[in-house]
């Protein structure tokens, strides 16, 4: 099951696993620096040199208009079901295991004025960073996919309540 993930809400509760993409996300902000995307041009991977290996990188493809993953770090290869490199996520049948990372490029791509997005897909979740041109297209997503942690047994007085609003992914993926 797809979620979108309300990370508004989870500030400050996120599971340990996950908290390293609100810093990916305050990254992604201080690039952008008050513009409505960050430049393309501008992403150094060097400011990201600790989580790399949870990085997947999509760039546009001209020919098909989908984003075409062009790197997966080691660590979001082990977590995603298949070698995603070569892949438009956007152009698979929804039953393909990488489909939910297409509906993440669609929804990071289709608000008028682009921004973050978060998606869960069952244990895996994902932050979708778009950036763009001078003209405020966006060219590249940066996804940062983490394992969400099962949920462990407790007691009553230490559990803790994660808010998800689930909604249905549409079938855009044009």
């Amino acid at each position: 099951m797809v979620v979108d993930f309300r990370a508004d809400r989870m500030r400050g509760c996120m599971p340990e696993p996950t908290r390293w993409l609100a810093r990916l996300l305050a990254i992604w902000d201080d690039q952008r620096a008050e513009a409505a995307l960050p430049d393309a041009d501008e992403l150094f991977l060097a400011d990201l040199a600790e989580v790399i290996p949870n990085l997947v990188l999509a760039y546009r493809d001209d020919l098909t208009d989908g984003f075409r993953i062009e790197f997966a770090g080691a660590t979001a290869k082990a977590v995603l079901p298949i070698e995603p490199v070569g892949v438009i996520p956007e152009h698979e049948l929804l039953q393909h295991p990488l489909a939910w990372l297409g509906a993440g490029f669609v929804r990071t791509r289709s608000p008028a004025v682009p921004g973050p997005q978060w998606m869960r897909c069952d244990d895996t979740l994902g932050l979708f960073l778009p950036y763009g041109s001078f003209d405020a297209r966006v060219t590249l997503i940066l996804v940062g996919i983490a394992r969400w942690p099962a949920a462990k047994p407790t007691s009553r007085r230490t559990s803790t309540v994660v808010p998800l609003t689930p909604r249905r992914v549409r079938r855009c993926l044009e």
